[in-house]
């Protein structure tokens, strides 16, 4: 009887271990571990404009980086801030990324320390434009942006290192003003000197927000009507500016230079304001144009020219920025006066 019971202790084991071994070969497989790549982004800031020292895409030094997943939510582990430029304009960014999903990338470069820009927020940087009690200076080249936007990449599998190159744009767009040196002289010979004067824009819409995973400003209806205040002028002059009295390319003298948020992808509209004045106390001015384009990324350029007895105000629109000043295609859409300003609007004071 004993003999009995130990042979059918013993089946019932071998029974348990094979029905253990059974259910072991039909239990679903562990998933590998997902692929991490290391992901490198060199970010190039636009090339240098022939020989300017403004508008050369010098001036930002920092760059602020920006990662989201396929749903467009910030992934802030993988964000990167005041990464420093070298003196090629290339910032580099590496990231250690999941094989096989889907991410966006945010880049915007400025100037360090510059206060007029607000980039900690992952999905918006705003602007300051400043109030009309304290308007921001004009004639600030510290205050040229730039940015780029890498939506929807998957990350291949083939490869532990990827490099991928960024090509920096700019985020606003420049309005300058500039002046015939022939009315310069004539202005001289009547005893109306600007050499020193102080020159200040205002402008009657600026966008706040720029949108990262947009590329462009977004909540349009939150602007500003911003006043770069009273600023030397430029010691550069404005160079190959068509102009469309003589309907050729000429120097200018520069007078103002400001940047503010519009639309990239389509000119916007504005009307612009110009006051100088003089080391003695004369206002000259303002000169003003309405209705006219400007666009991210370009420039529009604003030329007095004609007698002392009548200014012309005479607009040309640059192509991008990161092209030589050669208004190539622009001119001949621009060739009439944008209007007349007689210099009685002079003030003395």
């Amino acid at each position: 009887m004993k003999k009995l019971f130990n042979i059918s202790a013993a089946l019932a084991i071998m029974l348990m271990a094979r029905g253990l071994a059974s259910c072991s070969s039909n239990a679903e497989p562990e998933p590998a571990p997902e692929k991490t790549v290391e992901v490198t982004f060199r970010a190039q800031l636009p090339s240098r404009i022939d020989a300017r020292a403004i508008a050369d895409g010098t001036k930002a030094n920092e760059l602020f980086f920006y990662v989201y997943d396929e749903n467009n939510n910030n992934i802030a582990a993988l964000n990167r801030h005041n990464v420093a430029f070298d003196p090629t304009g290339e910032a580099s960014v590496t990231v250690a990324l999941t094989a096989g999903h889907t991410y966006s990338f945010a880049f915007w470069a400025q100037a360090k320390g510059v206060t007029v820009y607000d980039p900690s927020s992952a999905s918006t940087v705003s602007l300051d434009y400043g109030s009309e009690r304290k308007p921001v200076a004009g004639n600030d080249d510290l205050r040229d942006a730039f940015y780029s936007l890498e939506k929807n990449v998957t990350v291949a599998a083939d490869g532990t290192t990827v490099t991928r190159k960024i090509v920096l744009r700019r985020a606003l767009c420049q309005l300058n003003w500039a002046i015939d040196p022939a009315l310069v002289r004539q202005m001289k010979e009547a005893g109306v000197d600007i050499d020193g004067a102080l020159v200040k824009v205002s402008v009657s819409k600026a966008y706040n927000r720029f949108g990262l995973l947009e590329g462009a400003p977004v909540q349009l209806d939150n602007y500003s009507q911003p006043t770069f205040d009273y600023a030397l002028q430029p010691a550069e002059q404005l160079t190959h500016i068509y102009d469309a009295a003589s309907e050729d390319y000429k120097n200018f003298r520069w007078l103002a230079f400001d940047y503010f948020l519009t639309s990239t992808a389509q000119p916007s509209l504005i009307d612009a304001r110009l006051t100088i004045k003089c080391l003695d106390g004369t206002v000259l001015g303002p000169y003003e144009v309405s209705n006219k384009k400007v666009q991210g990324n370009h420039r529009t350029n604003i030329i007095l020219t004609g007698t002392l007895a009548e200014v012309h105000v005479n607009v040309v629109i640059d192509q991008d920025f990161d092209t030589p000043d050669n208004n190539v295609g622009a001119a001949p859409a621009w060739k009439a006066a944008a209007g007349h300003h007689r210099l009685t609007h002079i003030e003395w004071k």
